[in-house]
């Protein structure tokens, strides 16, 4: 009986296939990723199907496989683009800082106004007026091990507020358009 009904349930899960392919496209962009989506949560009931008890519940079960896949795409690219972040942000922060950067250098200063003021203050006098982190650190009588951990939540919370209020400083060669400037 167990396998009389796998093979039905994966019967109707194939020929419902369009609707499903609709329910992804309604939530992911791209046709080719809906369609991967919709792969990956056909192997994953698949794999599962054994499992399943009652052959009237199939759909709204593959419906749930299908959500947890489509926040699984959501998170990884989240992840992706945080890390990605974060490996140009040194850099990305030192660029925009160049005096010849003109427009975007006045707004992130302008945002600098959104931070803490040690925030602030950390970025003016390191990342823009070209303090050593040494002489920084000695200044304020802090440990190299605290300049660090400061400079890094001053860069973090800046970071997010560009990517809150900002495209100047992302897309360089576009004219700033955000509130804040």
């Amino acid at each position: 009986m167990r396998l009389q009904m796998t093979n039905a349930s994966t019967q109707r899960l194939v020929a419902d296939a369009d609707k499903f392919l609709k329910f992804v496209r309604a939530r992911v962009a791209d046709r080719d990723t809906a369609l991967d989506v919709l792969q990956d949560a056909f192997v994953k009931a698949l794999g599962k199907i054994d499992g399943l008890r009652d052959e009237d519940r199939v759909v709204a079960w593959f419906y749930r496989i299908l959500r947890t896949t489509i926040t699984d795409l959501y998170r990884h690219r989240a992840v992706e683009s945080r890390v990605l972040r974060r490996e140009a942000s040194v850099d990305d922060l030192e660029v925009a800082a160049e005096p010849d950067e003109g427009v975007a250098r006045d707004c992130l200063r302008l945002l600098l106004g959104n931070l803490k003021p040690e925030q602030a203050d950390i970025i003016e006098q390191v990342d823009l007026g070209g303090e050593s982190p040494a002489d920084y650190a000695q200044r304020h009588n802090m440990t190299d091990a605290a300049f660090r951990v400061r400079r890094h939540r001053a860069r973090q919370a800046l970071r997010e507020t560009i990517d809150a209020v900002c495209r100047c400083l992302i897309d360089r060669d576009a004219d700033c358009v955000c509130a804040q400037c």
